[in-house]
């Protein structure tokens, strides 16, 4: 689905096979032009990574980790600890059994990968909140949830301190989240 935007991103690159993702990560990183990466979704990489690398290969359980586990973890370590860019990573979310009167919810992901949570990687977690919003044609309005509320606290959303004034952006404009994280990552 398009987001505000997606006109000022130029390049979108549409992998064949899920293990390009990786090697073409690291291409991107050697490219002077480009200053934020979209994986848009993570959710559709971890189905494509399991419906072609595991679940009809010959070891399909040994695969779980050497393929699947292993892809997923070395993104995400590279993105967090080797990569210059801005990320952005979008993924469906799914909800968990309820504790204490609150739903977690929370990226999905299978297997062993999915008891640590993708979150646990970042330091920002935004969640797409779809609202009421009469100025619409279709009366549906889309921001970004930065930081939990206790209505909420289900979520795992999360920000650094200072990162956003409020609980949601007015929109859903991912270039004005690269700014923000640009504008505290300069303080």
């Amino acid at each position: 689905m398009p987001f505000k935007g997606q006109s000022k991103i130029n390049k979108f690159i549409t992998p064949s096979d899920p293990l390009e993702v990786n090697p073409g990560a690291r291409a991107l990183e050697l490219m002077d032009d480009i200053d934020y990466i979209v994986i848009d979704t993570l959710s559709f990489w971890f189905d494509q990574l399991e419906q072609k690398h595991v679940i009809f290969s010959e070891d399909s359980r040994g695969n779980w980790g050497k393929v699947y586990a292993s892809e997923i973890k070395s993104l995400l370590h590279f993105a967090n600890n080797v990569s210059k860019k801005t990320w952005i990573f979008m993924s469906h979310t799914q909800e968990g059994e309820p504790k204490n009167m609150v739903i977690p919810t929370k990226c999905y992901v299978k297997g062993a990968i999915a008891k640590i949570g993708i979150e646990a990687y970042f330091d920002t977690v935004l969640y797409t909140d779809v609202f009421d919003d009469d100025s619409k044609e279709d009366g549906v309005g889309y921001r970004f949830q930065v930081r939990r509320t206790k209505d909420t606290k289900g979520l795992s959303v999360r920000s650094p301190d200072g990162l956003f004034d409020n609980v949601y952006t007015e929109d859903n404009d991912v270039l004005k989240i690269f700014d923000a994280i640009d504008a505290y990552d300069n303080d």
